[in-house]
């Protein structure tokens, strides 16, 4: 049986994906997974403990596959991410033609194939879609969620 972690953040996005974290992992199982639930927490490592794990699923917006990425890489890993959109954009999510949909795309996951993708490194923090810095970085840092969930 294939090891997988299901890490969610249930602040991405309009904080729905909570909802249906069970019936996530259900998709998973039925595709012969053992599966893991875990909600993220920002002040630790989500691959301490998972470190021989054939699969990490995210569950969260651009900003949570930022975070795992980087997690990943600093401890020197390379599993693969199955990332289910759960953010205000979805950026890297809908770049790979992942359904906005939990469950369809945990079924996309869990049945497809595993492709490499691009991950850039600047000043040691690594990024997978995008790059940026001065007032697109400050703005979208500094708008409250709220606000981020009402206009995008």
């Amino acid at each position: 049986m294939k090891s997988a972690v299901f890490l969610y953040n249930t602040q991405s996005g309009k904080c729905k994906i909570e909802r249906c974290t069970e019936a996530v992992c259900t998709v998973f199982r039925a595709y012969g997974y053992d599966i893991k639930p875990q909600l993220i927490d920002f002040g630790t490592n989500p691959f301490d403990g998972s470190e021989q794990i054939d699969l990490m699923v995210v569950a969260g917006g651009d900003g949570t596959v930022n975070y795992v990425v980087n997690a990943m890489k600093n401890k020197g890993l390379d599993i693969p991410l199955g990332v289910i959109p759960a953010g205000t954009a979805n950026d890297f999510a809908g770049a790979l033609g992942m359904s906005r949909h939990p469950l369809e795309a945990a079924r996309q996951i869990a049945s497809g194939a595993v492709d490499r993708v691009d991950c850039g490194c600047v000043n040691g923090l690594y990024f997978v879609n995008i790059f940026s810095f001065g007032i697109f970085t400050t703005t979208s840092q500094r708008t409250p969620d709220q606000r981020k969930h009402k206009i995008g």
